[in-house]
């Protein structure tokens, strides 16, 4: 359980912000052992491992191994585009690892466009675990920042309530909805104004997310 700890951490912070976000989302965490266990191809990405990625992966029915989805619906290029670290270094180095899982999949017939059950695409996951690298990929290759989740999260709002200011400036440099509006009533600002009081001492990185929605 050591080893999860820090997402555990995250869904505690998160419950301040929106507690119905917060419950959808550690459902899908609550799996995650369980489900890296059994695809090799998850544990293969999980652990960064790319030969043996590549070794599961190859033969003939390359495109349906790439986009097998587990119990909660997450296929292997969700799982890619996922990670959880608060530090920036540990993310920008997990985001340089994690584009040639992404690249492989997609060179396979990864769906980019393919939804877990809680309606989060690779770029949902992307989008919360601050990997922009992964997120211009997906975005190069027709990933839509439209799509929204079973809550009415877009990949914007998802990256505004993370506080991942540079996965914020890359969306509405590619033309992200700074007026979409949850299926709560809660628009991209009341998000931002609830991620700050939740994360004070994120207020620097809310300030300038805040003037890239022109706030």
């Amino acid at each position: 359980m050591k080893k999860y700890g820090p997402i555990l951490k995250d869904g505690f912070t998160l419950i301040l912000v929106s507690t119905i976000f917060v419950v959808a989302v550690n459902a899908g965490f609550k799996s995650l052992k369980k489900n890296g266990d059994a695809d090799p191809l998850v544990t293969a990405i999980s652990q960064e491992n790319l030969d043996a990625a590549r070794e599961e992966i190859g033969g003939a029915d390359a495109s349906v191994r790439a986009n097998r989805a587990d119990e909660r619906g997450r296929t292997p290029l969700m799982w890619a585009a996922y990670a959880n670290f608060s530090d920036s270094k540990q993310t920008g180095e997990a985001d340089a690892k994690r584009i040639s899982f992404v690249d492989m999949l997609l060179e396979r017939g990864a769906d980019v466009h393919a939804a877990d059950k809680d309606g989060w695409t690779a770029l949902s996951w992307a989008a919360w675990s601050g990997l922009k690298q992964v997120s211009e990929k997906l975005l190069s290759r027709g990933a839509s920042l439209a799509v929204v989740d079973a809550r009415g999260n877009t990949p914007l709002m998802i990256a505004v309530l993370r506080g991942n200011v540079e996965i914020v400036r890359l969306f509405i440099q590619q033309g992200a909805d700074t007026a979409s509006v949850r299926k709560d009533g809660k628009s991209v600002k009341a998000i931002l104004e609830a991620a700050r009081k939740a994360t004070p001492s994120l207020e620097p990185t809310f300030v300038e997310i805040q003037g890239l929605l022109k706030l």
